[in-house]
């Protein structure tokens, strides 16, 4: 039997996938258990609906105390053979547990992908790792090797090996200790597992938990001093990246502390052999490679967008390559294989996807000032979705995008606020006055800012495709997901099923953000998730008769393509949107949206 520990914390949203796929598994000699973490949301109710359908299930409840006690809680229930870690809002092949269950080795890994599509089992060739070039890679390659997820452990390997209690990076250190007892492992390349970057997760934004994961590589550096040629370079990587965001005002020790550090791994980082120190430091240096490919004779142009999968974004930049064809662009997105496959099914042949390993603010924008110039494309680039401090500004003005731009910066599509902070106001300010053109796309934006344009949103110009409408198609959000709105959730949810019909068609604009959850919610059977293909998304839209718009470019493209809309507004964006076709027309605004290409024509064409 294999024990799958699932440790539970506000994953509402995704724990429904997450059980489903361990209910899919073609191996059936199973556990889960589902370890909650003190969640405020439904996961408990979830959970204990699941319990109840398969007594395979058992659901234990905790006082919030962190992943790392979530997990040695679910070790001690353990009574399988083999264990398994898989987070909350993930999910498995559904051959996972029978393709690493044949492999009969002490650890067997699997690769991970962003992309359920990609996820596979035939054809899963696994190969044996010596237990000491294992450790080799942990610190070498980092990514999924330095996670517990995505792999399969004997149980008494693991039994009494606690995981520490770090909030962040809490399972390297234990990796190390377990791979250290093992004998045999098994490797695979084959995706098995899905991994759903979360906006909201601890990896995702900045905190003083980072320095956990620095503690924790000087802790098995303390353990283990003959891998130091291995670990220094990767506690470099790490301290470099933590020392962008520490404030030397307010955290002075911890400043110098780290900074210190910084200096002493690079230092003993240029003693390691050289093909270590190459792997170190091609993190860094092959996106410059591939971005000044020798191929291209003109520099590309730099795109920044809301790179995640959004098809209202999406859309904005293939409209700009389609527009512009003679020019390269580039972008570096978090997900690479997604855009590289968008580019493909779109035809996108003049869009270069720079593949990278999570560039750090400062290396990314050495990136973008090697191209020609700057393109900033999205509404919501000056929206202060909650107070920030001045050390925050003070991180973004030094490693952020805008401050650090050398090259000339148009904005694009961009709408202003809501501003909730004085402090954040300069920071806009600042970057607006350092901006060769900045084009709202509501007058109300464009009046909070003198010396700037307006045009309306650039895809009211987007042509219809020819096809008959017919039927009512719903783009909802998932309330649930997002901070600001998780509390009104439960109402939106019912008024928004009022408001659908029977026989109503959906489409998830972004997956990522939950949207295919919203449709689950609303018990919409006929849909379309958007996976890269615009062509599909538009005619799925262009079908419709009526479009029930929560998502902004619902709303916006219901109107390009003449149906009935019935806009939802959960946003400043969208109110100032609709202001402005009230005061305006359709027509009119139609007519004026390509004006927001109106400064970029004369500079690209």
């Amino acid at each position: 039997m294999t024990s799958i520990i699932v440790p539970v914390y506000n994953a509402a949203a995704y724990l429904a996938e997450c059980l489903d796929s361990v209910l899919a598994q073609s191996e059936p000699d199973w556990e889960l258990l589902l370890v909650d973490d003190g969640s405020t949301d439904a996961s408990a109710t979830i959970g204990q609906a699941y319990a109840k359908r398969d007594a395979r299930i058992c659901y234990v409840a905790q006082p919030n105390q962190g992943v790392s006690a979530a997990r040695n809680h679910g070790l001690r229930l353990a009574r399988g053979e083999f264990v398994a870690f898989l987070d909350a809002d993930d999910a498995l092949h559904p051959d996972f547990l029978a393709t690493m269950l044949a492999q009969d080795a002490d650890i067997v890994v699997a690769e991970k992908s962003r992309n359920k599509r990609q996820l596979a089992s035939k054809g899963a060739v696994f190969a044996a790792v010596a237990p000491a070039d294992f450790t080799r890679q942990i610190f070498l390659d980092g990514g999924a090797k330095l996670a517990i997820w995505g792999k399969l452990f004997r149980t008494e390997l693991v039994r009494d090996i606690a995981f520490p209690p770090y909030a962040h990076a809490e399972d390297v250190f234990w990796l190390y200790l377990v791979v250290q007892r093992a004998k045999t492992i098994r490797s695979s390349t084959t995706p098995l597992y899905f991994y759903r970057p979360n906006p909201a997760g601890a990896s995702r934004k900045f905190r003083l938990d980072w320095t956990d994961s620095v503690d924790a590589l000087l802790a098995i550096l303390a353990a283990a001093p003959q891998h130091a040629a291995w670990i220094y370079p990767r506690i470099f990587l790490e301290t470099f990246r933590l020392c962008q965001y520490l404030d030397p005002v307010s955290m002075p020790r911890a400043y110098v502390k780290y900074r210190r550090l910084l200096f002493h791994a690079a230092r003993q980082s240029l003693r390691a052999p050289w093909w270590i120190a190459r792997r170190a430091l091609l993190t860094f240096i092959a996106p410059w490679l591939v971005f000044c490919r020798r191929k291209y004779r003109v520099r590309p142009i730099y795109i920044k967008f809301y790179a995640n999968q959004n098809l209202g974004d999406d859309l904005m930049l293939a409209t700009l390559c389609r527009r512009y064809p003679e020019q390269i662009f580039a972008i570096l997105p978090d997900d690479t294989a997604f855009y590289q496959h968008f580019t493909q099914k779109n035809q996108l042949k003049n869009l270069l996807v720079v593949p990278h390993r999570r560039l750090d603010a400062w290396w990314r924008t050495r990136l973008m000032n090697h191209g020609k110039l700057i393109i900033s494309v999205g509404g919501s680039i000056f929206q202060e979705r909650q107070p920030i401090s001045w050390r925050r500004v003070l991180a973004l003005r030094i490693a952020g995008l805008y401050a650090r731009a050398r090259r000339p910066l148009y904005i694009l599509n961009a709408n202003y606020g809501p501003i909730l902070t004085r402090r954040y106001a300069k920071f806009v300010e600042y970057v607006v006055g350092k901006a060769k053109d900045v084009c709202w796309r509501d007058s109300t934006s464009q009046q909070q800012s003198p010396n700037t344009r307006m045009a309306p949103d650039m895809l009211l110009a987007c042509p219809r495709p020819t096809i008959k409408a017919s039927g009512t198609v719903i783009a909802p959000i998932n309330y649930r997901v997002r901070p600001n709105l998780a509390a009104e959730a439960v109402v939106y949810e019912h008024n928004l099923a009022e408001l659908t019909p029977k026989n109503c068609r959906g489409i998830a604009f972004c997956r990522p953000e939950g949207d295919k959850q919203a449709l689950d919610q609303l018990d919409i059977r006929e849909r379309l998730i958007y996976d890269g293909d615009l062509a599909a998304a538009l005619n799925y839209l262009a079908a419709a008769k009526q479009i029930i718009g929560v998502r902004f470019h619902s709303i916006v493209l219901g109107y390009a393509f003449g149906a009935e809309v019935v806009p939802v507004s959960y946003d400043l964006k969208t109110d100032n949107f609709l202001h402005d076709l009230h005061e305006q027309g359709i027509d009119k605004m139609r007519a004026q949206a390509t004006e927001q290409f109106a400064a970029l024509d004369k500079v690209l064409k």
